[in-house]
């Protein structure tokens, strides 16, 4: 049946698993004689209620086919729908790349307005997601599956990471991460959240200079750490 590993390795974002989804079923549809398929019909089965439950919690819309008596019939009517999510997602994916590789080389030819970080800040806040990276790591307030998106969403960051960068947005949404995991953990979660809003202050500093705002303006949100002392008291 599915293996746990390939649930707890299932990507963040929803046009990924879809993919991962529909391939496990082709990997396997395509390496079986059509006369013994039949013999993992449990197996097409689950993977199909798989994807039904993950576009349920994903809140994704599919006219699912209807299955039968005929166990031949449905595993081809599960691979034809699995085979095609996997196609159009696939589409939607290359549709995203070039849409991201349009907007982050349109600044190296000055097309579009951009936000440029300093090397002292291009290097600070590598050295913050590597230092968050570590903690975690080594951190044990962490379910496994949480750990793992973090690390992934860690990754996908450092690897978006530029001098000059057409947006901000990612860096912005650390700040939903760190309250999730202030409220989840509290006074364990200090070392997270202080390095998260030591990233926040660069990105607005940076945002506040590109956008003209008043020098000294601070940033309203992460600025204060007196909500992990009143858990404590």
């Amino acid at each position: 049946m599915i293996e746990q590993s390939f649930l707890d390795n299932l990507p963040e974002d929803p046009l990924n698993t879809i993919r991962a989804i529909s391939e496990m079923v082709n990997e396997k549809y395509t390496k079986q004689n059509p006369g013994d398929r039949w013999i993992d019909y449990d197996f097409y089965i689950e993977v199909f209620g798989l994807f039904q439950a993950f576009a349920e919690a994903n809140n994704l819309g599919f006219t699912y086919p209807p299955l039968t008596t005929d166990k031949h019939q449905n595993m081809e009517q599960i691979y034809n729908f699995l085979n095609q999510r996997k196609v159009l997602a696939e589409k939607e994916l290359g549709d995203l790349s070039l849409a991201d590789a349009k907007e982050k080389y349109s600044v190296i030819f000055k097309k579009s307005f951009y936000y440029e970080l300093t090397e002292g800040d291009l290097k600070r806040i590598q050295d913050l997601l590597n230092e968050i990276r570590d903690l975690t790591i080594a951190s044990k307030i962490f379910e496994e599956e949480h750990r793992s998106r973090i690390l992934k969403r860690l990754e996908k960051l450092q690897m978006e990471l530029h001098k000059k960068m057409s947006n901000l947005d990612k860096f912005w949404g650390l700040i939903g991460d760190a309250g999730v995991t202030l409220g989840k953990f509290g006074e364990e979660a200090k070392p997270f959240v202080d390095r998260i809003r030591e990233i926040v202050d660069i990105i607005w500093r940076v945002q506040s200079i590109a956008e003209e705002l008043p020098i000294g303006n601070s940033q309203p949100l992460l600025k204060e750490p007196s909500n992990i002392e009143e858990k404590k008291s």
